[in-house]
């Protein structure tokens, strides 16, 4: 089981590095839309925020132990960390699973019993 987790987080990790480009290039052209100036000390201040700055293997190594710690690192979309965006999406999903569950069992077993006394 643990080499397959090993397996899939590297996948999982460069599968995030595929796309052409990265994130500074996205802030670039926002800041660009946005009429703000943007120099090269501007550029390098964000690559070295985010790590971006260092080794394809070195990011990977940040990114797995800050994992294991429980850091699922900073949402660079909606600029928050990724704990509280899934914490905040986790009750919604948990009581609609919940509500959905009660809503089966409340049809299965009346049917069940139906179907056991008349065969």
């Amino acid at each position: 089981m643990i080499p397959i987790l090993f397996l899939v987080s590297i996948v999982s990790f460069f599968v995030m590095e595929l796309p052409p480009g990265d994130f500074v290039t996205t802030r670039i052209l926002q800041l660009i839309e946005l009429k703000i100036e943007v120099t090269e000390e501007i550029i390098e201040n964000i690559r070295h925020r985010y790590g971006l700055d260092l080794p394809v293997y070195e990011r990977y190594w940040m990114w797995i132990t800050n994992f294991m710690k429980g850091d699922l690192g900073y949402s660079l979309v909606l600029e928050r960390p990724v704990r509280e965006v899934l914490l905040s999406r986790f009750v919604l999903t948990a009581a609609l699973s919940v509500t959905t569950m009660l809503f089966g069992w409340t049809v299965a077993f009346p049917i069940g019993i139906y179907s056991a006394v008349r065969p």
